[in-house]
């Protein structure tokens, strides 16, 4: 087997990147489409618990994870979360060591409150505009997914998250963004198209 490449020097990956996105989930319970009830299934279970999504398309939003949860498809281009005018967000809040991964969403364009280019899809605060401390999320992975056609972010960032694998393009604001964040890791995606709905003045 190839060797590791060596890390650059002074590099510090955070904890998220070194998790497997299937960590957890020998015993996984299995999510069929359409799912639009999610949101209650995830809150009566046990944090650790793994989300193995089948293929189809899915309407669930407002998701809130508890520490340790793993929501995974079978195929990025099998499972689709689809988002409407009134949806800001398939998954959000301030849980620690999230993995969510191979799966699309697109059409969360719904949005609220001041400073809305926090929206995203999946949203590592509890509440747009939520970045401060004791309101964002630790250590998520996200990987192998896909953000398109969102009000605002595709993704927006907690402390160390990794974000890797995944395509974010035609979001109104930014493909990843994030404010005050610390820690992280972001590598090989791809990013383009997004901007359209920049906000202006300070915001």
């Amino acid at each position: 087997a190839a060797a590791k490449p060596a890390p650059a020097p002074g590099r510090h990956d955070p904890p998220s990147a070194g998790r497997s996105l299937d960590a957890g989930c020998a015993r996984p319970t299995v999510i069929h489409p359409p799912a639009s009830d999610l949101a209650p299934v995830v809150a009566n279970a046990p944090a650790g618990t793994c989300f193995v999504l089948q293929a189809g398309q899915y309407w669930f939003h407002d998701v809130v994870p508890k520490d340790d949860m793993t929501f995974v498809g079978v195929d990025r281009n099998q499972v689709s979360v689809v988002g409407n005018s009134g949806t800001e967000n398939a998954f959000h809040g301030t849980a620690a060591r999230v993995s969510i991964g191979r799966m699309k969403f697109s059409g969360f364009t719904g949005s609220g409150g001041e400073k809305r280019q926090e929206q995203a899809a999946i949203r590592g605060t509890s509440k747009i505009w939520g970045t401060v401390p004791g309101t964002m999320a630790k250590e998520w992975l996200i990987e192998d997914v896909e953000v398109s056609g969102g009000y605002a972010s595709g993704v927006f960032l907690g402390d160390d998250f990794t974000v890797r694998r995944s395509t974010f393009t035609n979001n109104g604001v930014t493909g990843i963004g994030g404010t005050e964040v610390h820690g992280g890791l972001i590598e090989r995606n791809v990013i383009s198209g997004n901007g359209f709905q920049q906000a202006d003045g300070e915001y």
